[in-house]
């Protein structure tokens, strides 16, 4: 296959990559069965996308996974092309996780799995060509420049959202403190219109944060925004139900010492946060591996085959997390 001769970086610093224009058809072929391959790693590694039948991350995923490829095809068969449908699709994902209140974490993870993979099979694909080294790792760097281009215009809609969303937001604050604060009379409905920034929902998280405060559940000192404290929130939404679920799922313990009971508890919370590694445990714990281990074999004799069912997992975080802040607050169940 003939190279074409470098025509130069669009920046100006430098040779363009080499890449034959007529790459791209073979590329384009298979640009099907490498999305089905990229899909699958990244459902594999990135735990949001990984959850079958989450809508929220996972409605996206696919059509993500193609536009990035037919994209990186694209810049082969057209140097000078710009892709700024694909780009536009990319800002909107970043949007839409903004509107949705999430973080652009899982997004940008997926598209550093998704685009080493596919660099991976593509790569491979050039090889099976025979097209020389210099081609390939001209390829790879074009791979990471697409990766990056996308993983830009993500983080622009993001950004775009956040801003916006922050700005109305205050607006609506400002206009109702002024409202509130007015001599003239307040009509209820003008109120309810500006405070539809869900003041009901505010006061009720307000008011059960600031119980868990009294508890030492909370840190008692400073500003404690509930934004900042969501999961305990959530946890102590029902505490009957909770207290139920620990004393389900934290059965086991009951079977070792009084004096045995508190440190296996705090090497298992530490041990599922951890992603099981006995390190990394050690060091959160101040301990030897050894320790760790030698805990955790007593845990596995405690606890069975429950300790590595994914549902168990759930129920054991959730009632250690809990029974540990009830214990930083100094409070007896």
């Amino acid at each position: 296959m003939a190279v074409p001769t470098p025509q130069g970086r669009p920046d100006g610093t430098g040779p363009a990559p080499v890449v034959p224009p007529e790459l791209a058809g073979p590329l384009r072929t298979r640009l099907e069965a490498v999305a089905d391959e990229v899909e699958e790693e990244v459902r594999r590694q990135v735990p949001e996308y990984g959850r079958l039948g989450d809508d929220a991350y996972g409605r996206h995923l696919r059509s993500g996974v193609v536009q990035a490829l037919t994209l990186f095809v694209d810049h082969i068969a057209d140097p000078r092309g710009r892709g700024e449908a694909i780009a536009a699709t990319y800002h909107e994902l970043g949007r839409g996780e903004a509107l949705e209140g999430r973080s652009l974490d899982a997004l940008q993870s997926a598209l550093r799995v998704g685009g080493l993979h596919a660099w991976r099979l593509l790569g491979r694909t050039a090889e099976d060509l025979g097209l020389d080294s210099a081609v390939v790792s001209a390829l790879g760097e074009l791979a990471f420049q697409t990766v990056h281009e996308v993983a830009e215009a993500a983080a622009a809609g993001y950004a775009e959202a956040r801003l916006r969303d922050s700005d109305e937001l205050e607006r609506r604050r400002r206009r109702l403190l002024d409202l509130l604060l007015g001599d003239g009379p307040v009509s209820p409905e003008a109120v309810q219109d500006l405070a539809h920034t869900e003041a009901a929902r505010s006061l009720r998280w307000a008011t059960r944060a600031l119980g868990l405060m009294g508890r030492g559940i909370l840190p008692r000192q400073g500003v404690v925004r509930c934004a900042d404290h969501l999961s305990v929130l959530v946890l102590h939404s029902d505490e009957p139900l909770l207290a139920q679920l620990e004393a389900r799922a934290l059965a086991p313990l009951d079977a070792a010492s009084e004096g045995q009971r508190p440190r296996l508890a705090e090497t298992l919370l530490a041990w599922l946060l951890s992603g099981s590694n006995v390190p990394d445990v050690a060091a959160r714990l101040h301990v030897h591996p050894q320790t760790v281990r030698y805990r955790l074999r007593q845990l596995e004799k405690l606890f069975g085959d429950a300790l590595h069912d994914p549902g168990t997992r759930l129920d054991l975080i959730l009632s250690l997390r809990a029974a540990a802040l009830r214990e930083q607050g100094g409070i007896t169940p």
